[in-house]
């Protein structure tokens, strides 16, 4: 215990014998619960404080979530030994220069952990290389795993993959049948612009006139589930598509506990009367009947008035107002 609460790194000489002990942190009482839980070993608990004070990642489960005992035996010794030829390399060498020569070896998720971490160092010189690697890894990748490594950047206060999907996305286009991923959705709609919304508007038009339903490859849906879509006035276009979309999608709780079927066209409605400060007359607490008249209401609104009024220009204008606002409120 000593030695995993010790903030001096070289407490891992006496962590690596530990790498090998099956022996469980705690005993197990059958109470009748179904299934057996997964006990942690002696070496899960020593490799995590290997991993803590060398901040560096060795042992690779984001896919799995597997504990490290769980590993065949030919699998934990070759990890073992890589630990131990890594710390033997880097035992008198400073823990950004540990981070840098593990992170050829690591997988995806496990580069994107440590760049954070060697950013996090504070040093000019960290920092631009984990920069660097986070990067890379967004070119390399698609779909979720890019978004991963675009968020950790925007951490770091670059946003500079927005042009990236921007760019990808764009060029989509004119190739029906692409795949697109609501991660992505999630990270432009939280850093983009009215460029990046006006395409996902684009996008999102299009699967809508195809009769594609709602799924994890799919933009519409997001455009209803993502962050802004409750603050930013550049939501206003894509809630309005998604008020077509009245097929109960799931279950929500209201009332103390009771449970209300929904669509994605109420979230778009709710959404909707917020940000427009127009009464449809929607109320979660309403009956079905009446809830989907509000939505009726919202959509001849639109098909009349609130198209004509809500274009790209005009909530780019309204998106400037709400943001410097809540500059203005920051500094008080």
């Amino acid at each position: 215990m000593a030695a995993i609460l010790s903030p001096d790194r070289s407490t891992i000489d006496s962590l690596l014998p530990h790498l090998s002990d099956l022996s469980p942190t705690r005993s197990y009482c059958d109470l009748g619960m179904r299934g057996v839980p997964t006990i942690p070993r002696v070496c899960d608990m020593a490799l995590l404080a290997i991993e803590f004070h060398s901040k560096c990642r060795f042992h690779f489960n984001a896919s799995t979530g597997k504990l490290f005992h769980e590993l065949p035996l030919e699998e934990r010794t070759k990890t073992i030994h890589h630990i131990e030829k890594w710390w033997a390399e880097n035992k008198s060498k400073s823990v950004s220069e540990g981070i840098r020569s593990q992170l050829p070896h690591a997988d995806f998720y496990a580069k994107v952990w440590m760049a954070k971490r060697l950013a996090a160092l504070g040093e000019k010189a960290d920092r631009e290389y984990a920069v660097a690697i986070l990067k890379s890894l967004v070119h390399e990748n698609w779909g979720h795993t890019a978004a991963h490594a675009a968020s950790a950047l925007a951490d770091l206060n670059d946003i500079s993959p927005v042009d990236v999907f921007y760019t990808r996305w764009k060029a989509s286009l004119d190739k029906p049948g692409k795949i697109y991923d609501s991660y992505v959705v999630f990270y432009l709609t939280d850093h983009g612009t009215r460029r990046e919304w006006e395409l996902l508007h684009q996008l999102a038009a299009r699967e809508i006139e195809k009769g594609l339903d709602a799924g994890i490859a799919r933009i519409w849906p997001a455009l209803v589930n993502c962050s802004k879509a409750k603050t930013s006035p550049l939501a206003i276009p894509g809630l309005a598509l998604a008020l077509t979309q009245t097929r109960l999608s799931g279950s929500r709780s209201f009332k103390g506990g009771a449970s209300q079927a929904f669509s994605y066209a109420d979230t778009a409605v709710e959404h909707l009367q917020e940000l427009t400060k127009r009464d449809f007359g929607y109320r979660r607490d309403a009956s079905a009947d009446e809830r989907n008249a509000a939505i009726e209401k919202a959509r001849r609104w639109w098909a009349t008035e609130g198209s004509k009024e809500y274009t790209f220009d005009y909530v780019e204008v309204l998106e400037k107002k709400r943001a410097n606002k809540a500059i203005d409120s920051d500094k008080k």
